[in-house]
């Protein structure tokens, strides 16, 4: 389960994050997970807090947001969010497309607390 390495280097990050500013607590990330990126999203909600029990930030929340597919059509120029199955211009169905969004994996934001 690769999620779990997921999980221990989004944490390993906020740990280097919260040990150069010693007085904030790291409460919330909040990570975009793209249809397409390969990452089961229920086994990473499930690797965290394993994640977690080894780390500094025990009681740190995570909220996953999922980005939909999206493309843009070099036929018609048309962006048009897709099926992670079907990739093509929702406008003239050209599969002749670029993906601009799905693949993503990353920190959006993360919610401090100042002592």
């Amino acid at each position: 389960m690769h999620e779990l390495s997921i999980a221990e280097a989004v944490i390993k990050q906020l740990e280097n994050y919260a040990g150069t500013h010693p007085e904030c607590t790291v409460k919330k990330v909040t990570l975009e997970v793209g249809v397409i990126s390969g990452i089961d999203r229920s086994a990473l909600e499930f690797a965290f807090p394993l994640a977690l029990e080894v780390s500094s930030l025990k009681k740190l929340e995570l909220e996953i947001i999922t980005v939909p597919v999206s493309v843009d059509c070099l036929d018609c120029r048309a962006k048009s969010t897709v099926e992670k199955f079907m990739l093509k211009c929702a406008s003239c169905l050209s599969t002749h497309v670029k993906i601009c969004s799905g693949r993503e994996l990353k920190i959006k934001s993360m919610e401090i607390e100042e002592a």
